[in-house]
Formats: C-alpha cells, sequence, structure tokens
C-alpha cells in the first residue's frame, strides 16, 4: 500500500531585501533571473520562461543561494501541469523507502524519461541531462528548503513578473523522506490557500539546486 505523509503548508513571516556584504552598498535584490545558459539577466530580458538559450530558466534566491528552475507552459520536459510517482534508484538503494515507477502514471513527456515513465527520478535526470542554468547537480528541495522560499518570495508582491513565479498551485514532491522517524516521502501543498488538483499518488515537481 503507498503511504505518504502529506504536510499542509504553514505560512512564515516574509522576509526584506537581502543586505549588501560591503557597508554602505545599494542592497542586492531579493532575486536574480538566470537563463537556460547559467548567464545572469537583465531586468529587462525576456520574460518567457523556457529551456532554450537566452530564455529565462532559472531565478536565484540571493538570501540562501539556492538556485530554483522556473516552470514553462509549452507541453514541454518542464511544464508545470506535469505529474509523477515518487522514486530515486538510490531509495532502493539504501533501503529507505521504496516508491514505484510505471509507464502509466503521472503526466510528463515521456519521450524525454528513462523507461517512458513520469517518475521523480527520470525527471531530475533529463533536467540534469540538460545541463539547466549550466548545470547538472538539480535535486527534490527538502521541506524547510520549500518553505522558506516560498516565504522570501513575499518580498515580491506587486510586481507585474516576479523573478520567482510560484508554479502552478498543488501538491509538490519534498526530497525530505522521514517524519518523527517513519519513513514517508512528504509532500507539500503550495502556496497558502492552495488548491490541491491531484489525489492520485502523482504530484508536481519543483527543482532547485
Amino acid at each position: 500500500m503507498r503511504r505518504f505523509l502529506l504536510v499542509r503548508w504553514a505560512a512564515i513571516a516574509a522576509t526584506g531585501f537581502v543586505t549588501a556584504a560591503s557597508a554602505g552598498a545599494a542592497p542586492l535584490p531579493a532575486f536574480t533571473r538566470i537563463d537556460a545558459d547559467g548567464n545572469e539577466m537583465a531586468a529587462n530580458g525576456p520574460l518567457r520562461p523556457g529551456s532554450r538559450p537566452g530564455q529565462w530558466a532559472c531565478t536565484r534566491d540571493n538570501r540562501s543561494g539556492l538556485t530554483w528552475e522556473i516552470k514553462t507552459d509549452d507541453r514541454e520536459l518542464r511544464d508545470r501541469q506535469w505529474s509523477f510517482t515518487p522514486y530515486l534508484a538510490e531509495w532502493e538503494a539504501q533501503g529507505v523507502i521504496r516508491g514505484y515507477r510505471d509507464r502509466t502514471s503521472g503526466r510528463c513527456d515521456r519521450t524525454r524519461m528513462a523507461e517512458g515513465s513520469c517518475n521523480t527520478g527520470a525527471y531530475i535526470a533529463a533536467v540534469n541531462a540538460l545541463k539547466l542554468c549550466g548545470h547538472s547537480d538539480w535535486r527534490l528541495p527538502t521541506v524547510k528548503e520549500l518553505l522558506a522560499v516560498t516565504a522570501h518570495r513575499g518580498t515580491e508582491e506587486g510586481r507585474r513578473v516576479p523573478a520567482l513565479p510560484v508554479p502552478l498551485p498543488g501538491w509538490y514532491w519534498t526530497g525530505t523522506i522521514e517524519a518523527d522517524g517513519i519513513p514517508f516521502q512528504r509532500v507539500m501543498l503550495l502556496e497558502p490557500g492552495g488548491t490541491a488538483r491531484l489525489f492520485d499518488g502523482t504530484y508536481h515537481v519543483w527543482l532547485v539546486r
């Protein structure tokens, strides 16, 4: 029986802008947009997310130093609507949790997934093979990382196009696989007041590095 611990969103007070290290220097922006090749983007750069050269593909949280993928709306590899089953090869090797994978569950671009399976491990491998934003160390975020970045995103309220748009509201897989000593993979409902769209054991993925 597949059992996963569902953890609802808990609001955290948002923080302000990051302070520059040198005294008297102008404060750094809360976030920096990055293109698919890993270059920082100008404020007036392309606003439509994508995975092709020059397109906006990632955003760095300048407070934590973590970089987040920016979901697309193009029905390709990183489309925001895709959903995945929980599976990482290392889980089986470590004997922590089993997870599962098949060729029918979830929704994704199966032509880009190993064995045509929409699972978290296959998606991470595909994004790493793409070297999104110049990197190949993408992973699932922890519960704490998701809580922190969603709260920090509050500093962008009022902007027409936020530098860190929240993905499609719903349940998201995390890399946290234990709660109170029980080996479950945890998921989170994003964002506050979000509507859960999926309850079938397949959920969305938002990668970080």
